[in-house]
């Protein structure tokens, strides 16, 4: 029943957006500051409003919902420029839907395994790339240089399916290569259940490989495609690598992605390490087998994050990220530009419940049929960038792009409707724009711009402080 109930709820959540009603109660409220211009797209994430109970949605960069859902979720992101994945904590399954949100087909571990929800990839062929639970009880466990006797310890397989099959293609077990010594974090839930290893993410490479991430271990692990052998482990008690000025290295991570250039992006959440959480970019060297950090962020806002987060690589060189199971004051989602200036913060309220955390968070352009009321890919007016910065206390900026030459009008209005100024009234060519709106002798508050061309407008909020 609960499930059924999840699935509906799921449709009418969409149904309810589309129509122009309001959201639920205790649907998280969202503070975002514009400090300059972010990447193309909309931000995608899941948030916890007490315990089982999680929102996924899409808002653009001012917090507008564009589509949510509720359940019990985890890791919406996209495959492909027509669908979206998700996975479900009550049915175990990662689930694919398309741009109407429509389910098209459900993911879950073969070979008896139990589905891990922690990351699904999706190779270029669409394969499906799972990682998966596998329990077993043992008489006992030597950990920490005691004996646990009796105990249920968790161990990881990873799976490629054939997408249309779900033939297993490709499986590789934990069981093989890791041992409990090589844990520095303890062994989970004493006397009862051994979780050494915590697997939290699985990616590809460029020469076919895998990645995958170990939190207990404080390791990212390369996997052979062809013979499932280990090709290098980098950080944690096994690792191989020798870490060049980086006297602290990352542990706890919670994400991992090798980039076009070969370096390897991760989320440090640094739970027991003596730095705070961090985005640190790793260049490889296995000649002299030496891991030296080439690009690290963190942000005086986060001081702690004992789990959860990401970060993601835009095509615009900014990094996005998602700093996890903070403190309820911190920033959730921060976007940083190639030189570290923060160009856009996210904070999350979700009200009594206190809880504020992010799984992930992506920033997507995806799919011409989903910002229908947002954005039309048919009309001249292309509209990403949002306004920055925004709250603002003298001036802003507002910029937009005509995809032709068009008559463009921007005009100034409070929530009333009333006009306060006209910015621009004029025929533009093709190519980017921007104009810069002044306070003057405006009160505080949100006011509302809207850059309409002949066939298509487009309205956002901006708040002066």
């Amino acid at each position: 029943m609960k499930n059924a109930l999840t699935s509906f709820l799921l449709l009418f959540c969409c149904q309810v957006f589309c129509s122009g009603q309001t959201l639920p109660i205790g649907f998280p409220t969202f503070q975002i500051n514009n400090y300059g211009p972010t990447a193309k797209g909309d931000i995608f994430m899941t948030t916890g409003v007490a315990p089982q109970v999680d929102y996924h949605y899409v808002i653009d960069g001012v917090g507008n919902v564009i589509y949510y859902g509720l359940g019990d979720f985890r890791d919406l992101k996209m495959i492909n420029d027509s669908q979206l994945c998700y996975f479900d904590m009550d049915k175990e399954k990662h689930f694919i839907i398309d741009t109407t949100f429509v389910i098209q087909d459900s993911i879950e571990c073969g070979n008896g395994l139990t589905t891990d929800f922690h990351d699904i990839y999706f190779q270029n062929n669409g394969n499906p790339v799972l990682i998966c639970n596998d329990e077993a009880i043992q008489d006992s466990v030597e950990f920490g240089g005691a004996m646990w006797y009796d105990v249920t310890e968790r161990g990881y397989y990873i799976q490629e399916q054939d997408i249309t099959t779900k033939q297993i293609l490709f499986e590789w077990s934990t069981w093989d290569y890791y041992d409990p010594s090589e844990n520095e974090h303890g062994p989970g839930f004493p006397l009862v259940w051994v979780d050494y290893i915590h697997a939290n993410s699985i990616t590809g490479t460029k020469d076919g490989n895998f990645l995958f991430s170990a939190k207990k271990m404080d390791e990212i692990t390369k996997i052979s495609r062809s013979d499932s052998s280990i090709i290098w482990r980098l950080g944690g008690p096994a690792g191989q690598f020798t870490f060049i000025n980086d006297s602290v290295p990352f542990c706890s991570q919670h994400s991992v992605t090798e980039l076009e250039n070969g370096n390897i992006l991760l989320y440090d959440n640094a739970s027991i390490s003596a730095h705070t959480p961090r985005v640190v970019e790793y260049e490889i060297d296995t000649a002299l087998m030496t891991a030296t950090p080439v690009w690290e962020q963190n942000n005086a806002l986060v001081t702690y994050s004992p789990n959860r987060g990401n970060v993601q690589s835009l095509p615009n060189g900014n990094r996005l990220v998602s700093w996890g199971g903070v403190n309820t004051d911190s920033p959730n989602v921060t976007e940083f530009d190639s030189l570290g200036n923060k160009v856009f913060e996210l904070y999350i309220d979700s009200g009594a419940s206190g809880v504020a955390y992010t799984y992930r968070a992506f920033r997507f352009e995806w799919g011409d049929d989903l910002i229908t009321f947002l954005k039309d890919h048919s009309t001249p007016l292309d509209f990403q960038s949002r306004n920055y910065p925004n709250p603002f206390d003298e001036r802003t900026t507002i910029p937009f792009e005509l995809n032709k030459e068009d008559h463009v009008t921007i005009t100034v209005s409070n929530l009333e409707g009333i006009l306060i100024s006209t910015l621009l009234n004029t025929n533009l060519p093709r190519g980017q724009h921007q104009v810069v709106f002044n306070r003057q002798n405006l009160a505080s508050g949100i006011y509302i711009y809207t850059i309409s061309t002949t066939k298509s407008t487009v309205s956002n909020k901006m708040i002066i402080r």
